[in-house]
Formats: C-alpha cells, structure tokens, sequence
C-alpha cells in the first residue's frame, strides 16, 4: 500500500463553532490534515511546528486581524512564502478586499458564502488555481 502524504490545512478562528464548520467543510473537500486554532498566538506557535499548504483564517480575530496574522506568518521561515491564504470575513470594506488580494497568494471570501463556492476555492488554492 502506497503511503501518501497528506496536504495539510491550518484553519483560524475565535469562534469554536465556525471554527469546526470549516473543518468539517473543508474535510468534505479532499483527504487532508487539518489542524484547528482558536487562537492567533496558537496559530503562530502551531506554525513554528509545522508547514502548511494552506491557511484559512477569520479576519477578526482578537489580538491581531488576519492582515496582521499573513505579515506574521510570512515572517517565519516555516511557512512558505507562496503558501497560499484564504481570509474569511463578514467585514464589508471593500478596502479590506483589495488589501488582501494585493497579496498573489492570498484570497478573500465574504460571510455568509454558499459551501460549493468555499469548497471551490479551497481544492483551487491547495492546487494553486487561483494563484497569479
């Protein structure tokens, strides 16, 4: 039996139950490892362990929003700086939009968004689809 690896996801959010919503949204998608976070500090201790194929995080996080969260994440040596993100938000500032699709690798989804739509982006980032 071939032993093979898989993508893994970190997913960030302070709200437990969206938090399992995207896990079990987001296992729907494919065979990944996910891991979760409710935290921004968890996050970024949790990325120190571990690289990642793919971000997922809230935009209104306690402590640091998730523009904040992307500049740190990308300072550390264990993400790689093409790793795609994805930003959830219910904000409706377009500015924000603009602000996090300035990054090549980072998308944007507004709350509340149909699963099929979310389930798209997700398999295209992990394949890097939507990447410029």
């Amino acid at each position: 039996m071939e032993n093979k690896k898989l993508l893994r996801v970190l997913i960030n959010d302070d709200d437990r139950a969206v938090l399992e919503m995207l896990k079990l949204s987001v296992e729907s998608t494919g065979d990944y490892r996910i891991i979760t976070s409710d935290c921004t500090e968890k996050s970024m201790e949790i990325t120190n362990e571990f690289k990642f194929d793919l971000v997922i995080t809230d935009f209104n996080t306690p402590v640091m929003n998730g523009m904040d969260l992307i500049k740190e994440m990308r300072s550390l040596i264990s993400l790689n700086k093409k790793t795609p993100i994805l930003i959830i938000t219910g904000d409706t500032d377009e500015s924000l939009k603009n602000s996090a699709e300035s990054y090549n690798d980072v998308k944007y989804i507004k709350k509340p968004f149909q699963l099929s739509y979310f389930h798209e982006l997700v398999k295209g980032l992990l394949k890097n689809d939507f990447l410029r």
